[in-house]
């Protein structure tokens, strides 16, 4: 056991100093999402197009693609913006508003004008004809080096002052790292739409995009300080949510410790000495301060148009989760407004989202990059874009469809053709467009298909029992084929169990971590019974090597008796010296003694040796010896009756020499009895 405790506390190390086992289980978890897919495929070969018919993948979230077709239709991009009018129009101009989609993601950024200011005119009068439409927002971690950064500024401002931002935010913010620059779209722009939402990807380690931060915090330049203006008590807005920064060496911003005290001070002044700008003396080093925002990313921002709730009821819990109450869902048929429910589920109350400490949300993709070709695999139903623009109705509302097949949908409308834009993007899945990981993300948030991690107490329980179950099972096992067999039949039925628990419940327990320690544990323990296996045979070599025959002491080291009784079937033969009081009373000790040694010596490698018999005890001038233990014998009487035989022709050589040396003939008495006995 205390190998296994000392496993265990090298790889709760392990996981704090280091990234590694991570690193690993995040691999583990693209496993999983990977062979999901693969479930699905296989089960839809053969169909004129393959989409993804998974019951967690809502019917709700279509994908409006700039594909090859529109290239060849329209050019080369960026298209004309009247284009892109022509197609929110054919989404706006249909007879039966009721059945109109839920939203509109135009996963472009307009933030340039275009080359003739018609077009811009054009597209504005459709966005706002349309009513459903979201742009979105870009964030960096540093500011945008920018000409006017004053305008960069107004244009984020037009958002927050007609759409608003997450204000309900609780929990620990110093873990969440401020964006200081922001790309957002023209202030017409701004005005004109429904609501906007960052699409700013989150890279892991690897550069893959596997999680969605869903809140960012974009910090808002306000003043600028001096170290020397600094004071005890000073909180620079924290109340109002808002922090200080000041610039290293590297260029990166670092947030203050606040509010300010005179033990803060001190070690930022340690800090800025060690870390600092070169050339600025401390007393003028600069300090900026800033106000912070909390921007919904984009696939939020969808899903509350889709269930038709506001920023403001939001709740945001940091390191927790986002609680999006009581979502409801557009009814096509009624035109109102009803309680949402998952397809196959119970009207759902409220969505909880789970969320890291930086307000990430892991996605969880429904399967590989969809293809706007017809006929080739689609995870998403993926619709081409010159299909809906070239259908754009005019002003004259009797011309129009009833319908257009997107009633109550999200639409997501982007890139999906190579050579257009940079915006494949890496993800578990292989190589993706931008706007299908937001609709795996929205997908994710519709149909509550989200990823769980146990807290860390869970998985570092559960990695403690399995080490020491196998440390217990390993050290009692007495063949090692065996221990192997149940370590492989473990890591397969592991897996499967945790497979399992991913594609039903979303449960990502980890595997890995748990299942390199237990194999860390079964080689230590393999390797400490080793060593003390030999240090055993040499013990039992030296205390048994007297008793019993060479050969059974080597099969003695490599298979120990057990401990306890044992009924065993055997041959017990006792034999003593005749007359032995008469000659200890002819005797002196000394010679008694020497006579002694000449005889048992005799006769014990007569019994022990030449007969394979086990010697028990000597009592005075007796010996007791036994056949069938440890080892088993068939013809266990047969030995014991041929070692007595031999006995009696060995006293008949030992006699003459002992008359010489002692003037002593030895006669003896033997007695052999067969039978079951407990050993």
């Amino acid at each position: 056991m205390m190998i296994g405790v000392i496993i265990f506390l090298l790889f709760v190390g392990l996981g704090y100093l280091t990234d590694g086992l991570k690193n690993l289980e995040t691999q583990v978890m693209d496993l999983h999402l990977n062979l999901k897919n693969t479930w699905q495929v296989q089960s839809r070969d053969g169909s004129v197009t393959r989409e993804n018919k998974s019951s967690k993948l809502s019917d709700d979230i279509v994908i409006i693609g700039v594909d090859n077709k529109s290239l060849e239709t329209y050019g080369q991009w960026p298209f004309p913006r009247r284009i892109h009018a022509d197609l929110l129009n054919s989404f706006s101009r249909i007879k039966d508003q009721n059945q109109r989609e839920s939203a509109v993601l135009l996963d472009f950024l307009f933030n340039e004008t275009a080359d003739r200011a018609y077009e811009d005119v054009i597209l504005l009068d459709s966005i706002k004809e349309n009513g459903n439409v979201s742009l979105q927002t870009l964030h960096t971690t540093l500011p945008i080096n920018s000409y006017d950064q004053d305008a960069l500024t107004d244009r984020f401002q037009i958002l927050l002052d007609n759409y608003g931002e997450l204000k309900n935010i609780k929990g620990d913010l110093s873990k969440v790292s401020p964006q200081y620059g922001i790309e957002s779209p023209l202030i017409p722009y701004g005005r004109a739409i429904n609501s906007y939402g960052h699409a700013t990807y989150k890279e892991d380690y690897d550069k893959t995009h596997r999680r969605l931060q869903l809140v960012s915090r974009y910090s808002i330049q306000i003043n600028e300080y001096t170290f020397k203006d600094l004071k005890p008590g000073m909180d620079f807005g924290v109340i109002n949510r808002g922090h200080l920064a000041w610039e290293n060496e590297s260029g990166a911003l670092e947030t203050v410790q606040l509010p300010l005290d005179s033990e803060s001070l001190d070690n930022l002044s340690k800090d800025i000495q060690r870390r600092g700008l070169k050339g600025m003396t401390l007393p003028d080093y600069k300090f900026t301060s800033y106000e912070d925002h909390f921007i919904p990313a984009i696939s939020l921002t969808l899903a509350l148009q889709y269930f038709n709730k506001s920023l403001d009821d939001v709740e945001v819990v940091y390191g927790s989760h986002i609680l999006i109450p009581s979502p409801m869902k557009w009814d096509k048929t009624s035109g109102i407004w009803t309680p949402y429910i998952i397809p196959g589920n119970a009207e759902t109350e409220d969505i909880v989202i789970p969320i890291d400490d930086g307000g990430n949300m892991l996605i969880n993709f429904m399967g590989p990059k969809s293809s706007a070709i017809q006929g080739e695999y689609r995870t998403f139903p993926v619709r081409s874009y010159s299909r809906f623009a070239q259908i754009a109705p005019g002003m004259n509302s009797e011309t129009w469809n009833k319908t257009n097949g997107l009633g109550g949908k999200v639409v997501m409308v982007g890139a999906f053709t190579l050579g257009m834009a940079d915006d494949e993007k890496p993800t578990p899945m292989g190589l993706m467009f931008g706007v299908e990981i937001h609709a795996n993300a929205l997908n994710t948030i519709l149909m509550e298909n989200f990823i769980q991690k146990p807290p860390v107490w869970v998985n570092t329980l559960v990695m403690l029992l399995l080490i020491l179950f196998f440390a217990f099972i390993t050290s009692r096992m007495k063949g090692l084929a065996w221990s192997v067999v149940i370590l492989l039949a473990f890591v397969v039925v592991s897996f499967l169990t945790i497979t399992i628990l991913f594609e039903y419940q979303g449960i990502l327990i980890d595997w890995a971590t748990p299942i390199i320690a237990v194999i860390c544990t079964f080689v230590a323990v393999v390797i400490y019974r080793v060593f003390t296996a030999e240090k055993d045979k040499r013990q039992i070599k030296n205390v048994f090597g007297q008793f019993i025959a060479p050969e059974l002491v080597e099969e003695l080291a490599v298979s120990p008796p057990e401990l306890g009784g044992n009924n065993i079937n055997g041959t017990v033969l006792f034999s003593d010296i005749r007359d032995f009081s008469g000659l200890s009373l002819r005797q002196d000790a000394p010679t008694l003694v020497h006579i002694l040694n000449d005889y048992l010596t005799v006769m014990t490698d007569n019994m022990v040796i030449d007969y394979n018999g086990t010697l028990d005890k000597y009592i005075g001038d007796a010996i007791m010896t036994f056949w069938g233990a440890p080892k088993e014998y068939e013809d266990h009487a047969v030995k014991a009756c041929k070692s007595a035989i031999a006995q009696i022709r060995l006293l008949d050589s030992l006699n003459p020499s002992l008359m010489e040396k002692y003037n002593e003939r030895l006669a003896i008495g033997i007695g052999i009895n067969s039978g079951s006995k407990e050993g």
